[in-house]
């Protein structure tokens, strides 16, 4: 009876796994339907939810350009970047460029929704309108035949290359493309290429290709009659000798430094923009070449530009209208570390940009993550931990190089999860030889050391340096968190190496009308280092002005407020007036360098 009632026990578990094995084949897949259309439901609010904030922009006249104008825009209204991929595994949101409108679409290639009205659950027909955010080359393989903005440093430091039978355009974001962007489509058609890339070749034969990136070569194997456009910036431009009847342009914006066509004798060649070296000659005119700026959007290809490595020495750039940057994502030109001044192994500005007397508005690091960041380490290890800091203003590195006739308006800059170091609303740092004149600032601006309304921090690193500082007037409120702030230049150094034998370091004509903070050295026009190297006839400040009220702990100056010492006597302060407040610091200099209190 026992093994009877045993046998039964088995059978009846047998049928028990069985019915379970039963109801799993047909409720898991109903529940995952179910979770799925859930999902989907999700997702298409959230497309419809991003659609409005497109269509409210664009009835306000500032519908984005791209991709990174659509990522920030959405980040403003509170939805990241991160958070905009769909919950249903496999989907996809795209952006149409040619309507500013997004669509969803299922992983079988199906329209969920779409802002461009397409019927839902109708085949989806990639074309190069559509762009689509990807962080591996997996995700370009999978849904190819559309363009492609970088949203991963994972796709950025892939070296294998990128190879589009189809017609693709990319922009690489705020990432620099470390591998091959290749072309060898063959239906006439027109694509175009943004961020940094490491090189181009365009092997088809009926393309109309625009080039809006940095690139360090290009290489033209076949292209349509339509031709190459150059807009952006090329170290090197190669016509090979397949290209029969190339045509290549480049643009008024285009900047190439060599040019080799040698290969390909019937190509046809036009220049609008500048050449430096064509066939292994110099081009006549190239060093008369100005780059002409009238637009945000031409402002941030001279920016890219300048990111990409085209330094401008001996260039001049000239602004040609006031231009609002306000609302958008600003990454300083020339933005590096400053840990490498004056060795060129960094990105700087060299040439001379005039502003014209026309205005920048709304310069802000709102919004500003770099991807890549240009970090200056700081720390000894011994009781001093080590930190991480990031430059910023409108330029990030001058070297050698002279601003002016510039006007900065409602600038915004904060120190929120970044340390900033070496902050203005000009620029963040120089080194060399620099002139800054006639610039005006007005806004607010915190950082954590050396920030200043004009340049945050000047170094000079070789003989015979010549800084000039001169009609510049500050109207920003500074605070710092950490130490050295200041009007116009929150700190001035000499370094190894450099000295102001045969230079000078020259401030003059200078008004500041921001009140400083910071818990040290805090001057109404500069701080600057008190040391031998520093010290003398050749630094001098005069005709300035203070009106602004100057706060710190410690070391506050109405000109000038001294980094690591007490006195003035060996530095020329003249004809310079402060009428601001000092608070009660330890040690304090009015308007003519005199130690008021030690």
């Amino acid at each position: 009876m026992k093994k009877l009632k045993k046998a039964f026990t088995i059978v009846e578990l047998v049928i028990v796994i069985a019915v379970i094995a039963i109801l799993a084949a047909v409720l898991i897949p109903t529940f995952t339907s179910i979770i799925r259309k859930a999902n989907e439901a999700s997702d298409t609010a959230l497309a419809k939810n991003m659609n409005t904030v497109l269509s409210t922009a664009e009835a306000g006249g500032d519908a984005p350009a791209d991709m990174e104008e659509v990522t920030y825009l959405m980040e403003q209204n509170g939805f990241k970047l991160e958070n905009l991929n769909p919950t249903a595994d496999g989907n996809v949101f795209v952006w149409n460029k040619a309507t500013n409108r997004i669509t969803y679409i299922n992983r079988d290639k199906e329209v969920v929704y779409s802002g461009d009205n397409l019927a839902s659950g109708s085949a989806f027909t990639a074309s190069g309108d559509y762009w689509l955010t990807v962080k591996t080359a997996g995700d370009i393989e999978a849904w190819s035949g559309l363009s492609y903005y970088f949203a991963d440093k994972q796709i950025a430091d892939d070296t294998a290359g990128l190879t589009f039978s189809t017609p693709s355009s990319v922009d690489t974001g705020t990432y620099s493309y470390q591998g091959k962007i290749t072309y060898t489509f063959t239906e006439e058609a027109e694509v175009s290429v943004y961020g940094h890339v490491n090189a181009l070749t365009v092997d088809a034969p009926e393309a109309t290709v625009n080039n809006y990136s940095s690139v360090d070569t290009v290489t033209i194997q076949q292209v349509g009659a339509n031709s190459y456009h150059e807009y952006g910036y090329a170290k090197t431009l190669v016509v090979a000798a397949t290209a029969v009847n190339a045509n290549i342009v480049i643009e008024k914006t285009g900047m190439v430094d060599k040019v080799d066509t040698s290969a390909a004798p019937d190509s046809k060649f036009t220049n609008y923009g500048y050449v430096g070296i064509l066939n292994d000659q110099v081009v006549e005119g190239s060093a008369d070449y100005v780059y002409e700026i009238t637009t945000a959007k031409e402002l941030a290809s001279f920016r890219d530009k300048v990111n990409g490595g085209q330094t401008f020495a001996g260039l001049k750039v000239a602004l040609k209208a006031d231009v609002d940057i306000s609302g958008k994502v600003w990454v300083p030109i020339a933005y590096d570390s400053r840990d490498n001044y004056g060795t060129g192994g960094y990105l700087y500005f060299a040439g001379t940009f005039d502003g014209e007397n026309h205005t920048v508005n709304g310069l802000s690091n709102q919004g500003f993550q770099p991807t890549v960041l240009r970090v200056d380490t700081y720390g000894t290890g011994s009781g001093v931990p080590k930190e991480n800091n990031y430059l910023y203003g409108f330029f990030g590195i001058l070297q050698d190089a002279t601003v002016k006739n510039l006007n900065m308006t409602n600038v915004n800059i904060a120190t929120e999860e970044i340390l900033l170091d070496s902050v203005g609303a000009i620029a963040g740092f120089a080194s060399g030889s620099v002139t800054i004149e006639n610039c005006t600032a007005s806004g607010s601006i915190e950082g954590k050391d050396s920030v200043a309304g004009i340049i945050g921090r000047i170094y000079i690193y070789k003989e015979n340096a010549q800084v000039l500082i001169r009609n510049c007037t500050n109207n920003i409120n500074i605070v710092t968190t950490g130490e050295k702030a200041a009007g116009i230049l929150a700190f001035a150094s000499v370094k190894s190496g450099g000295t102001l034998a045969g230079g000078y370091f020259v401030i003059e004509n200078c008004v500041n009308n921001g009140n400083i903070k910071s818990t040290n050295y805090a001057g109404g026009i500069a701080v600057a280092e008190d040391s031998s190297s520093v010290r003398g006839k050749n630094f001098k400040v005069s005709g300035c002005e203070n009106t602004g009220n100057i706060e710190a702990p410690a070391n506050v100056g109405q000109i000038l407020a001294l980094g690591g010492g007490s006195s003035t006597a060996q530095w020329v302060i003249e004809n310079c007036t402060g009428t601001g407040t000092l608070s009660a610091a330890t040690v304090r200099w009015d308007a003519t360098g005199t130690l008021v209190q030690a």
